[in-house]
């Protein structure tokens, strides 16, 4: 592997990711989001689709739905 090749990372990460496509519950600062889970981004936020659109999480608690 290259040094600076996150695709490769990436790639090998959500191979073993089970959140891909997952409903979750996201808590933050007490503020709680639900969605479904439509990616990993580059820089390894979670992309979360939600009724309002997708949004991304920095950080939070994670409950399955």
């Amino acid at each position: 592997m290259i040094l600076g090749d996150f695709d490769s990372i990436r790639e090998e990460w959500l191979s073993y990711s089970s959140i891909i496509g997952r409903e979750i519950q996201v808590e933050d600062d007490k503020i709680v989001t639900k969605g479904v889970v439509i990616d990993i981004d580059d820089s390894g936020y979670i992309l979360l689709e939600t009724d309002s659109g997708i949004i991304k999480i920095v950080s939070g608690d994670i409950k399955y739905l």
